[in-house]
């Protein structure tokens, strides 16, 4: 038996084939003909709602959409009721009117129209992608700014920060970094390609910066030490395997609570920046499986998070300031948090796990540097009682 439902996944399914038919060889639109589903085995009632039904969604009642064909019961039958011979959309309008993909087709053109205009090298792409010409029509310019480029210049050699493109920075190109390697993937040659990468700069052999691990310190024989530095930002991979001349290491996630936690004198003590997620930099230094380490983060489910993973490769790691007592003593100063949608994290005291959970039921947070000064130079004295 025809219903509305089936009507319109069969309504799309010829939108998205005619699409398909578009992005080929510019296609014109076909009437989609949907014939009678046998329904021999529907009582007469349900047959006269489900007629019903379909025609007061029909194009004679709301001016746009299918039609309904009859067809008369033949002469021999028992059932004197008309059926349903066929579902006719005539017209494209009725077609998307009807799916309501007005506007997706227009993106469609629109998005299609400059993909062919600026890098017919994707014409086979576009006839097997028409949902992503239609998903990514906000930022066509910059993705195809980003093909063109590495068409041109399929060896770079310099960083992607380098690349002389408008309104594309490192950041767009990570955060669109699967569709891009699929659209590159279909234009590079394949000796081109690093398929065992699927990060874009990796893929596609770009040089990368390497990353830096910002460190800072106050105690005046380190200072001595590095010629009267207070901070520094070591390449990773020379701070993986070149010890510092501290004994312990505070963790820090925020720059500000950087500059809040050197306010107090920290003998034989480094701080580094960690900025989030940024601490996996640390994670090849097995020196510092020697020292101690203390982390502090912002108190909610992220930091905590954070702080598992930490926890994961230093296991003797120590956290300040990430607690329930903290949180209690600054409830005035709690904001709103994220919600946190990871896994449950494995690394963490019964005292942090149950801040955590805390924060997750709340979905509240304490930014690192709305704790008070006070507190923070009480969390520091007591290391090591």
């Amino acid at each position: 038996m025809i219903t509305l439902a089936k009507i319109h996944k069969k309504a799309l399914r010829h939108l998205y084939d005619w699409l398909e038919d578009i992005a080929e060889a510019d296609a014109p639109y076909q009437a989609l003909v949907i014939p009678r589903i046998g329904d021999s085995k529907a009582v007469n009632s349900e047959r006269w709602d489900n007629l019903t039904e379909l025609a007061n969604a029909s194009k004679d009642k709301k001016g746009l959409g299918y039609r309904i064909e009859l067809e008369a019961p033949s002469a021999r039958s028992a059932q004197q009721q008309s059926r349903i011979k066929a579902i006719v959309f005539d017209t494209e309008n009725d077609l998307l009117q009807f799916t309501e993909q007005e506007e997706s087709f227009r993106k469609f053109q629109e998005s299609l129209a400059l993909i062919r205009g600026t890098t017919p090298h994707l014409h086979a792409w576009c006839i097997a992608h028409v949902k992503e010409i239609i998903q990514y029509h906000a930022v066509w310019p910059q993705l195809l700014a980003v093909v063109r480029f590495l068409q041109d210049n399929p060896q770079p050699g310099i960083p992607l920060r380098l690349w002389p493109l408008e309104q594309v920075d490192t950041k767009f190109i990570e955060q669109h970094n699967p569709i891009l390697c699929n659209l590159i993937d279909a234009t590079l040659p394949a000796a081109l390609i690093d398929a065992q990468y699927k990060t874009f700069a990796r893929r596609y052999r770009v040089p990368e910066q390497e990353p830096f691990v910002a460190c800072y310190w106050n105690d005046p024989e380190i200072v001595r030490y590095f010629r009267g530095y207070t901070a520094l930002a070591f390449p990773a991979a020379q701070f993986a395997v070149q010890m510092l001349p501290v004994k312990r290491m505070f963790i820090v996630e925020n720059r500000h609570s950087v500059l809040q936690l050197l306010q107090i004198a920290l003998p034989d003590a480094i701080v580094v920046f960690g900025g989030g997620y940024g601490v996996a930099l640390l994670k090849q230094a097995a020196w510092l499986q020697q020292i101690p380490l203390i982390y502090w983060g912002d108190l909610d489910t992220h930091g905590l998070s954070i702080l598992s993973l930490v926890r994961s490769v230093f296991p003797h790691t120590v956290s300040i300031m990430m607690d329930n007592k903290t949180l209690l003593a600054h409830e005035a100063q709690l904001g709103a948090g994220k919600p946190f949608r990871g896994a449950q994290p494995m690394h963490l005291t019964d005292s942090e796990a149950e801040a955590f959970q805390w924060l997750q039921l709340h979905t509240k947070r304490l930014e690192q540097e709305k704790v008070l000064d006070r507190w923070v130079g009480e969390a520091v004295g007591r290391i090591g009682d």
